[in-house]
């Protein structure tokens, strides 16, 4: 039985149109995805580096090198409280920074992010070939998709698990690209 979309010589140019339409709804799909894991491995980078950066500097001032700062501060009164406060609190950001793994966690996100920020513009590359070229080859833009979606399959299999990504931080992240999205941040894409 013959599709009623197809002629002897293939599929008729409705349903080619038709499809063209899906291919681009699908890599507008994947794109977006892209674009927010992006966003969020970007936020959280910034959240736990906005904890690194602190524990950093206290463990900095508080070390061997800056004892003779400590003692200065340790024999006039009022500032003994400071200096012990503040090598404490060093001391404790230093502990939470390793027991936490810190700095391998924002070398994770960081990899995340820019992993992404890849498959995005692969993704927008993609769009503009279609938006360029809207009669393309159909077969050929299924199989760049299909690299892509395995590329950010594998991709997000590789997404780390963090207790500081929240369902809080995922809507926030929505929330900035829809913005980009509705200023026209992105003229190219739509």
């Amino acid at each position: 039985m013959k599709d009623e979309g197809t002629s002897a010589n293939g599929p008729s140019a409705a349903n080619l149109a038709a499809v063209r339409d899906k291919l681009w709804a699908e890599v507008y799909a994947k794109w977006y995805r892209c674009y927010f894991n992006e966003i969020v491995a970007n936020r959280m980078v910034n959240r736990w580096q906005s904890f690194s950066d602190p524990a950093k500097v206290l463990t900095a001032i508080t070390a061997s090198g800056s004892v003779i700062a400590g003692w200065t501060l340790w024999s006039q009164d009022g500032y003994k409280v400071l200096w012990i406060l503040l090598a404490g609190i060093g001391a404790l950001l230093s502990v939470i920074n390793t027991a936490l793994a810190i700095p391998e966690r924002i070398k994770d996100w960081a990899t995340t992010k820019t992993e992404m920020a890849r498959l995005r513009t692969d993704g927008e590359l993609l769009m503009l070939k279609m938006k360029l070229h809207p009669d393309f080859d159909v077969p050929e833009m299924e199989k760049a998709f299909e690299t892509l979606t395995r590329r950010f399959s594998d991709a997000v299999d590789r997404l780390p698990h963090d207790f500081l990504n929240t369902n809080k931080l995922g809507q926030e992240s929505q929330k900035e690209l829809d913005e980009k999205l509705s200023q026209n941040y992105l003229g190219t894409v739509k």
